[in-house]
């Protein structure tokens, strides 16, 4: 459910007294929905106080879990969102956990503080982390390829124009051009958009995870908890690495994305990034 008041066209024909209604009923709803604040953040703007930089626009997302109607920041929420949801209906977190019962919700609410989580919690936030990812990368994907074709056309009419003797293009060529260099100005915008919501993610910390402070020389293994778990134990089969991109601080368990993370290479030099800083760093390339 998002925050949206749509006017069809077919209501034009209506009454005046209709018109009247139907504005007062989206005034209303209006008025409404700029009461719904983020249940992590506290903000009821568009913009989350608690990140950095603080002044990125991100949508709020309301569930449609029963007796829940919490709302979300997209990258307030447990599971990080970085666009619109495609489903008809979304569920938060917490409501997909307790498989929307409401007595699961009473007493200790989570949803705004970090507490660890339990295998079945666990299990469900890689599936559902993984599949964000996933589908951030594939628009991400789309949006490179637009703008190459856009920037493909550009250049071959640019070599058309040289190869003939009059430098003057004709109207087709020049409303061609024009019509590309606009669509590639939209595919830039959304794509950088889309790497400036990944790193204000990576940096902030709405949540209060556990993070290592980069400022800090030395860590021990009691402050090696997994950002992802909040656990702090490991085993030889499933140690705590700490990500090595500057300003992110995560520390992960192996087995907290059902193997997906590769194990660290022999070289103790080697560089190892979470899933997120991952994605940020195949997107560089």
């Amino acid at each position: 459910m998002y925050f949206t008041c749509c006017i069809h066209s077919f209501f034009a024909v209506q009454t005046s007294n209709n018109n009247e209604q139907l504005s007062d009923g989206c005034s209303s709803s209006e008025d409404e929905f700029q009461n719904v604040k983020c249940h992590v953040c506290g903000s009821n703007t568009d913009c989350c106080p608690l990140e950095k930089p603080s002044n990125l626009q991100q949508d709020i997302v309301l569930c449609d879990g029963k007796d829940c109607g919490r709302g979300f920041h997209f990258r307030c929420h447990e599971i990080p969102l970085f666009s619109t949801p495609t489903v008809k209906q979304w569920f938060c977190f917490n409501c997909q956990v307790s498989k929307y019962k409401r007595k699961e919700r009473d007493g200790d609410d989570f949803m705004s503080t970090c507490r660890t989580l339990s295998k079945r919690e666990r299990t469900l936030k890689t599936k559902l982390v993984l599949s964000e990812l996933k589908r951030y990368e594939s628009a991400l994907i789309r949006e490179w390829n637009n703008l190459s074709k856009m920037e493909d056309i550009i250049r071959t009419f640019k070599a058309m124009a040289k190869t003939r003797a009059s430098s003057k293009s004709s109207k087709f060529e020049f409303d061609e051009v024009k019509h590309a260099k606009r669509k590639a100005k939209k595919y830039r915008g959304r794509i950088l958009d889309k790497l400036e919501s990944m790193q204000a993610f990576i940096k902030s910390n709405p949540r209060k995870e556990p993070r290592f402070d980069d400022e800090s020389s030395e860590i021990s293994a009691s402050d090696m908890i997994c950002s992802f778990c909040r656990v702090s134990s490991s085993s030889d089969n499933n140690d705590v690495f700490l990500c090595d991109h500057n300003g992110c601080g995560r520390m992960m368990h192996l087995e907290c994305f059902g193997g997906v993370l590769e194990k660290m290479n022999d070289d103790e030099d080697s560089n190892w990034f979470c899933p997120f800083c991952e994605t940020v760093s195949l997107e560089n390339n």
